[in-house]
């Protein structure tokens, strides 16, 4: 009896350290390949395989021509509240959309959010050279990336039955952008 408990227990042990071994294996791939993987049922792995550079979207702009010969000062104070969301391509399934804006921003190296809202009443002031305009434009910045869903049997992109590409546009923060041209 004690002999096939040693060969039930001896087996055992080499079954959890296989099984062990081969969880190690699997995250450390999908570290490698920064994947995050959402639940052991799904099997899914999301990963964010390429972005733009941060574009500026515009709620607020004003603008003023200095017509002296002295330095005139602009005040600008946006009269705008907008919020704006992540958004998804039609196939991404709302399960997935936390793990995409961590995927986002784990590939991105900054900050990105569910919803950024700019306030009204923001105030900016600007100093304008003599016979340039002067502009000062309140908004958010935002990113679009793009990326796969990959659902295995295992985790980590073994046993793969199904990939769905993505792409999002997540904001970063709001901000004023200001600046001086030879035009309107």
């Amino acid at each position: 009896m004690r002999q096939l408990f040693r060969r039930t227990g001896t087996a055992a042990v080499a079954a959890l350290a296989l099984v062990i071994g081969s969880v190690a294996l699997s995250s450390s791939a999908n570290a490698a390949s920064k994947c995050v993987v959402l639940t052991a049922s799904s099997g899914a792995c999301i990963t964010t395989t390429s972005y733009a550079k941060s574009t500026f979207k515009v709620n607020y702009h004003d603008a003023m021509y200095n017509k002296t010969s002295h330095t005139q000062h602009l005040e600008c104070t946006s009269d705008v509240t907008k919020t704006v969301k992540q958004t998804f391509s039609a196939e991404v399934e709302a399960e997935f959309h936390v793990a995409i804006l961590a995927s986002m921003k784990a590939k991105v190296g900054y900050s990105l959010e569910k919803s950024v809202t700019v306030h009204e009443g923001s105030t900016v002031k600007i100093a304008i050279s003599p016979h340039k305009w002067g502009h000062c434009e309140r908004g958010i910045y935002t990113t679009r990336a793009s990326g796969k869903i990959v659902y295995s049997y295992f985790g980590g992109g073994s046993g793969t039955y199904k990939t769905t590409y993505w792409t999002s546009t997540a904001p970063s923060h709001p901000a004023w952008v200001v600046y001086e041209s030879s035009h309107g």
